[in-house]
């Protein structure tokens, strides 16, 4: 994504998190991201399509790099790097605004579920990788296999958040504090 076009991606995606898909208006994004209606239109043909390239950005920023970026990596490094990755955006909205997001995702994008289903293989196909590489440098015992480790890190990630959702925690402090421990003691359990 070149530089204009992520600077209107970023500009929409606050207001998007901050408020109603329909109570963001076309000048609201304009004014927010500086450009012009011409600007704007030169990357999205409407709105809609604006906000289905940050629901895509959103997700992108929580979710896993290519499984090339971590060729070589070993399994602690990838945890801090994740875990580093996901408390730089505890603190960017609240879990009731998020919750709207998604839930306004998946009414006005109609390829969210088949989006996210890609999505969710693609992390565990990265997690995957990761465990296949920390059972090759000896880092992991070698008796579960890699595809399992990888779904039990993402599970903990996805039980956690969705435990502080229903608890209805405000923010993400909590969750991510959880999160950090738990996945440290299931990388102990598995750690040689």
């Amino acid at each position: 994504m070149n530089e204009s076009k992520e600077n209107i991606v970023k500009a929409a995606l606050s207001l998007f998190l901050h408020n109603s898909y329909a109570s963001v208006s076309m000048k609201d994004i304009l004014n927010k991201a500086s450009v012009s209606r011409g600007a704007f239109y030169h990357y999205f043909e409407s709105k809609k399509a604006c906000f289905e390239e940050c629901v895509k950005y959103q997700i992108d920023q929580v979710t896993h790099p290519e499984p090339s970026d971590y060729d070589e990596i070993n399994l602690k490094t990838f945890l801090e790097d994740n875990f580093r990755r996901i408390s730089q955006m505890r603190n960017e909205v609240t879990i009731s605004e998020k919750l709207l997001f998604f839930s306004e995702a998946n009414k006005i994008f109609p390829d969210f579920m088949v989006f996210m289903k890609r999505r969710n293989e693609d992390e565990h196909i990265v997690w995957t990788k990761i465990a296949e590489n920390a059972e090759k440098i000896g880092e992991i015992k070698n008796n579960i296999p890699p595809a399992e480790i990888a779904a039990m890190f993402i599970a903990l990630g996805d039980g956690v958040f969705m435990k502080n959702i229903a608890l209805n925690y405000e923010n993400f402090t909590k969750a991510h504090s959880e999160l950090y421990e738990h996945w440290n003691t299931l990388y102990s359990l598995i750690k040689k």
